[in-house]
């Protein structure tokens, strides 16, 4: 008999499932409300004679004990192999990538342990004394595990030798870094130290902070066979069972916020590790409740950060739910965001006024209530062409909801566009007509505008073109554009500027400066910048024309209609 054949011999699939989901005996059968999409009518059906289960609403799947761990805890098959065989007491041969992925488990929680006690070392003084400046009481939040990394680069090193582990791992680890030269040292160096674990609890990686002014003030453990930031939720091995409880999760940016968080009891938050959302994410979370709250930073950049998060990994949402008729399928009843009062990161406002925490985020506004006031605060409505791209950010939302919420929100739009429910409902059908034929152009070629892509490299190039770009009317870039732009103005050096970027904006900037240019004389340089920025202009100006003539109905124009048309057609002919 195979392990696996063994390992569903050994298992009941209903008491498997029941630790998930709260079944109802109906016939020889068992019965829920999927725990995979929502839903009034139960769809979900255990089969104990079979041990199978089937959802036969929206998910239409199903499978054995292994399929339903793997979809519920969000894990691959070996790693369920692995769960299920210590549950029931059957060992997996070496040679299972689940086992083999143990070895660099370990290697993390030994250095996790070493970390850990140079906290309270002569050395470790420095962070103690910065943990005591944040406010954080070590005794309450002695579940973090967290530590120091020596001066001395051959510390965890020898302390890894120590324990015979193969330094090859702990260079794939990202533990240890190897040189040209072939020296091998320790790859955290003088921070306070993170461990970040799956939400099975195991360590995986490592968040380190400078305590100095060593930048960037914040790294991270480099992609390893057990780590990738993209897929891992910062505390929810100890937050999981308060979610669920609560039916709610709280998403914050950073570790101090949830460290604070979790030491004023308020145990259900996790962290996004300073990045939009990824879809990975917030699978983690989707089944553990019911209601999802954003408390990102409400400066540019933490805008910017939710609307990436909304556009692109909230959308999961969209696929648990087939039918437009379905209530919950509107995910942005579900959905709030957090502002917190006077600009206060999480941290500070809960160490400052912990008692008021739980009412914030009761008081969080639903997406749109916090969607339309931020997009009309951030693009002047009476620019030609800035309703339609409020309208294009809010479109994949506005899509998915039901008919009577979305007209709701269409006749707050036109009032804040002066302008009818006729015409921002007749916008949209040209968004989303236009959307149609970009995912069909999309499946042929890239989503990003070469020539932005193009411009981009260009005035990454050029000191006087990055002098000369911040002038540009940044509505001719998208959004991951026009923000890489404005961090890149910030710096004087631009090795300071490639430092801070998180994982997300390093893969974009590096596929922006390997674009090959063809410019050899800044006179060159700055006759393509040019071309580009009237093609892109004149793209925009095109839209912006082509939405205002579909969305106003222009047989019998008026006077300031017609004005307004001649003003974008003078842009279109000066561009």
């Amino acid at each position: 008999m195979s392990e696996v054949e063994e390992i569903k011999s050994r298992l009941d699939i209903v008491d498997l499932i029941s630790e998930h989901v709260n079944l109802t005996q109906s016939g020889r059968n068992y019965k829920a409300n999927c725990p995979f999409h929502s839903e009034r009518t139960p769809s979900f059906i255990v089969d104990p004679s079979r041990q199978l289960w089937r959802c036969f609403g929206s998910c239409a799947t199903g499978g054995d004990v292994f399929s339903f761990l793997m979809k519920v805890e969000g894990i691959e098959f070996p790693e369920a192999l692995k769960i299920l065989g210590e549950r029931t007491g059957i060992e997996i041969s070496r040679n299972s990538s689940a086992v083999l992925k143990d070895d660099y488990y370990q290697i993390n929680e030994i250095a996790k342990n070493f970390y850990k006690s140079n906290l309270t070392s002569d050395e470790g003084q420095i962070a103690l004394d910065y943990l005591e400046s944040r406010g954080i009481d070590l005794k309450k939040i002695d579940s973090f595990d967290l530590g120091y990394s020596l001066i001395d680069r051959d510390s965890l090193k020898n302390h890894l030798s120590f324990h015979h582990v193969d330094f090859e791992k702990a260079i794939e680890s990202g533990l240890l870094t190897k040189f040209d030269n072939g020296n091998v040292k320790d790859f955290f160096v003088a921070r306070l130290m993170f461990p970040i674990s799956d939400r099975n609890g195991r360590v995986v990686g490592f968040g380190a902070r400078s305590l100095d002014d060593s930048m960037p003030k914040y790294i991270n453990t480099p992609s390893s066979p057990v780590f990738d930031k993209k897929n891992i939720l910062y505390a929810l091995h100890l937050a999981k069972d308060s979610i669920r409880k609560k039916n709610e999760v709280v998403v914050v940016e950073g570790y101090m916020d949830v460290i604070a968080a979790h030491e004023y009891s308020f145990k259900n938050v996790v962290a996004s590790m300073g990045t939009a959302l990824t879809v990975e994410q917030v699978r983690q979370i989707k089944n553990l409740a019911s209601s999802y709250v954003l408390a990102l930073d409400q400066d540019t950049a933490g805008q910017e950060a939710t609307l990436r998060s909304l556009q692109s990994s909230w959308g999961i949402f969209e696929s648990l739910n087939t039918s437009k008729n379905d209530f919950f399928s509107d995910y942005s009843k579900i959905l709030k965001v957090l502002s917190i009062p006077n600009g206060k990161d999480p941290d500070e406002f809960i160490r400052s006024e912990s008692q008021d925490w739980g009412r914030i985020v009761a008081d969080a506004l639903p997406l749109m209530d916090y969607l339309i006031p931020s997009l009309i605060s951030r693009f002047d409505v009476n620019v030609p062409g800035n309703s339609q791209k409020i309208l294009e950010l809010m479109f994949p939302i506005l899509n998915n909801m039901d008919e009577i919420d979305r007209g709701k929100y269409l006749i707050e739009l036109a009032n804040h566009f002066k302008s009818s429910f006729e015409n921002v409902q007749a916008m949209l059908k040209v968004i989303s007509q236009s959307n149609q034929r970009n995912d069909y152009e999309n499946q042929k070629s890239t989503p990003k505008s070469s020539r932005m892509i193009y411009l981009l490299a260009l005035i990454f190039s050029s000191q006087p073109l990055k002098e000369k770009s911040k002038e540009l009317n940044f509505e001719i870039f998208d959004l991951e554009s026009s923000y890489l732009l404005k961090e890149y103005f910030k710096f004087d050096n631009l090795i300071d500027f490639e430092n801070s970027l998180n994982e997300d904006y390093s893969k974009f900037y590096n596929e922006i400066i390997e674009t090959q240019l063809l410019e050899t004389t800044q006179d060159s340089f700055n006759e393509s910048y040019e071309f580009c920025v009237k093609t892109l202009n004149k793209e925009r100006y095109k839209i912006a024309a082509a939405t205002f003539s579909e969305s106003h109905g222009l047989d019998f124009p008026t006077e300031d209609q017609i004005n307004q048309i001649n003003e974008i057609n003078a842009k279109i002919r000066d561009s």
